[in-house]
């Protein structure tokens, strides 16, 4: 490799290292300045994320398959779905 090609590459090398930086950075900065979701102030069911109420929902049986031998996850997915949680 001549001289001049290792300036070149060098050059390439560096301006990527920058372009990696400032990728990095501004994806930092965007996390670190969004909320934690948090509790609504006037209906403690809901929570607030990015400024909207937000509904979380949970399922107490997610691992039943693994734990519970008996776990019926056919019936399980019905009750679900029967209340439009799927």
């Amino acid at each position: 490799m001549k001289v001049s090609e290792q300036g070149g590459q060098r050059a390439r090398d560096s301006l990527a290292m920058c372009i990696a930086a400032v990728v990095v950075i501004v994806t930092m900065s965007w996390f670190a300045a969004s909320e934690p979701i948090k509790l609504h102030p006037d209906n403690p069911h809901y929570f607030l994320w990015r400024g909207k109420p937000t509904a979380l929902i949970t399922s107490g049986e997610h691992y039943g398959a693994v734990l519970n031998k008996d776990f019926d996850y056919r019936s399980y997915l019905k009750t679900l779905a029967s209340h439009g949680l799927t």
